[in-house]
């Protein structure tokens, strides 16, 4: 893990407040969210580097995160300080400007998918981890010492954490995964001062709720929808926008006919009230039955479109296409594929069948970014096919998967 020399003024204790994370954006020297601001962008004014001396950049010290697990997580950077997770949940705090372990938690959380952990939170001195086994931790951030730890899930044997927490004026939002394993997603504030519910907004619609008739039957009970990877936020309206995961079983649609809201969509929530409320939302892929999802963290922009102003949210899925929405309205100004795209309108079968991308492919976490400059948004995609196997039936069974098919990858994108 390389980083640079960092800030050291000493307001380190004290901070970041909510101020502190809103102002990410006019600050080159701090990256203190996990995609540096609440925007999602990626984008860093008048930096250093440029193409006259990229080519002279050399390491100037490092970490090794002794995990052999892969690496999905965000560092942040606090006024000299270092956070970094490791896939199973652990902790390092690190100086910057020599690479010195200052302190560090090591966990070893019961694992029911897979170990990834994408990141901590920071607010107000305290570090915040999301766990594998459910749980959100506080830590305080000069010495490492727990302050609170709160199972936080409402049912760890189908439930866990992979995002980072977001910490947003006063509150720390956090989002459930179990898309795969036969639970429902959920995003929830929690208090950073004790990791008490402030509120908790359901990703499945419940009876009377609408959007609860796409879902046949009691499908949506198990429905999915989870809340895989990273938020926006406008502050400015408190508008979050989320994007939300398969439906469930994944790979069987005749136990859950219909469109299966809010799974495989786009939604942006008010959270300025005592709970959240819908401001709109655009499904991405109705009735998903391959896994094909949106985890790219959505990036919120003002970028021109047919050479008129707009403001934008973009996205990718696992399906190989690229929207770009109005971020007032949802509606789409933009879509195009980015990956090679075969089957697109099939369902697994009981024969099987071929289709791309499949379910590691397409756009997938961490996502993209757009450069002002330019109006260009930048986002990886990588291409494999896959062969679906429905099943005649999808039994839920507590801490498996319950998908209602197999897939097997495919290292070419030639189908017959």
């Amino acid at each position: 893990m390389l980083f640079g020399a960092g800030n050291t003024t000493a307001q380190a204790a004290a901070g970041p407040t909510s101020q502190d994370l809103i102002n990410a954006a006019k600050d080159n020297s701090i990256w203190i969210l996990p995609n540096r601001t609440y925007d999602n962008d990626r984008y860093i004014q008048e930096s250093e580097i440029n193409s006259g001396n990229v080519s002279q950049l050399q390491k100037a010290r490092s970490f090794t995160v002794p995990d052999n697990s892969p690496l999905e997580t965000v560092p942040i950077e606090w006024h000299g300080t270092v956070y970094v997770t490791s896939a199973h949940d652990s902790v390092y705090a690190l100086d910057a400007a020599t690479g010195k372990l200052k302190w560090e938690f090591v966990d070893h959380p019961h694992v029911i998918a897979f170990a990834a952990n994408r990141g901590v939170g920071i607010y107000e001195g305290k570090v915040f981890i999301a766990t594998l086994d459910g749980h959100l931790i506080a830590f305080d951030a000069d010495t490492g010492k727990k302050v609170w730890d709160v199972l936080a899930v409402h049912d760890p044997k189908n439930t866990f954490y992979a995002m980072a927490p977001v910490p947003y004026k006063g509150m720390l939002l956090l989002g459930a995964s179990n898309g795969d394993w036969g639970g429902i997603g959920y995003l929830t504030a929690f208090s950073p001062a004790n990791g008490h519910r402030i509120w908790e907004w359901a990703t499945v619609p419940g009876p009377g709720l609408p959007g609860h008739d796409t879902w046949s039957g009691d499908s949506w009970k198990r429905g999915g929808a989870a809340a895989w990877t990273g938020i926006v936020i406008n502050t400015e309206t408190n508008t979050l926008f989320l994007n939300l995961g398969n439906p469930q079983p994944d790979f069987l649609g005749t136990f859950r006919k219909g469109r299966n809201l809010y799974s495989g969509s786009m939604v942006a929530l008010n959270v300025s009230g005592h709970k959240p409320r819908i401001k709109w939302f655009h499904q991405f892929i109705a009735h998903d039955t391959h896994d094909w999802d949106a985890v790219m963290p959505p990036i919120l922009f003002h970028g021109k479109i047919d050479g008129h102003d707009r403001y934008l949210v973009a996205a990718g899925d696992k399906a190989g296409n690229f929207w770009v929405l109005d971020a007032n309205s949802g509606r789409v100004p933009h879509h195009t594929a980015v990956s090679y795209q075969y089957g697109m309108n099939t369902e697994p079968s009981l024969k099987g069948n071929y289709a791309c991308p499949n379910t590691i492919s397409g756009v997938e976490f961490p996502g993209g970014a757009y450069d002002p400059e330019t109006n260009i948004v930048f986002v990886p995609s990588t291409v494999q096919c896959g062969f679906w196997k429905s099943t005649p039936k999808a039994v839920y069974i507590a801490g498996q998967f319950y998908l209602g098919g197999v897939i097997s990858t495919c290292r070419k994108t030639v189908v017959p």
